[in-house]
C-alpha cells in the first residue's frame, strides 16, 4: 500500500470509529500500526503523548507494555478477532511510561492481509484512572 493510499484509509477508518462531531479534531484521536503480533509499526503524536514516549522509543515494542496486565487476555483476543474478521472494537486500560492508566475505546482493523498490519483507532474516554476510581477533569487539557 502506498503512502498517499495508507493516509486515505488512515482518515476514513478514524472519521468513521463514531459519530463525526463538528470541530473535533483529530489531534486528539490515537492511531496506531501493529504487527500482527502486536508491536507497535508507526503512531500518530496523540497517541505519542499519551503513551509519554516517542514513537522512535516505541517502534516494535509490543503492546503488553502499554495494556494493563489484567487485560493481556482481552487484547491477545480481540488481535484474534481481527485477523480472523477483518475488524473489533472494544475497550482497554491504556498505561502510561508514567504508569498512569487511561480508559481508551479502541477499534482495529486488519489492513491489507499482504502487508500484514493491523490499524488502531482509539479515543480516549477516562484520564488518570486511580485504583479504578476515575478523576476529573476528564479531559487532559483540563486544568
Amino acid at each position: 500500500m502506498d503512502h498517499l493510499s495508507l493516509k486515505c484509509h488512515l482518515i476514513s477508518v478514524v472519521k468513521t470509529f463514531d459519530e463525526v462531531e463538528i470541530g473535533t479534531n483529530l489531534d486528539t484521536r490515537l492511531v496506531a500500526g501493529s504487527s500482527l503480533e502486536g508491536n507497535l509499526q508507526f503512531c500518530n503524536p496523540a497517541f505519542e503523548r499519551l503513551a509519554g514516549q516517542t514513537m522512535g522509543e516505541m517502534i516494535s515494542t509490543s503492546y503488553r507494555i502499554r495494556t494493563h496486565l489484567d487485560h493481556h487476555g482481552q487484547i491477545e483476543k480481540h488481535l484474534a478477532l481481527t485477523i480472523e474478521t477483518g475488524v473489533s472494537c472494544f475497550t482497554d486500560i491504556f498505561q502510561s511510561a508514567d504508569g498512569s492508566l487511561h480508559r481508551v475505546r479502541w477499534k482495529t482493523e486488519l489492513i491489507s492481509p499482504g502487508d500484514a498490519f493491523i490499524l488502531c483507532s482509539g479515543t480516549v474516554l477516562d484520564y488518570n484512572i486511580k485504583n479504578n476510581i476515575i478523576c476529573f477533569p476528564a479531559t487532559p487539557d483540563a486544568k
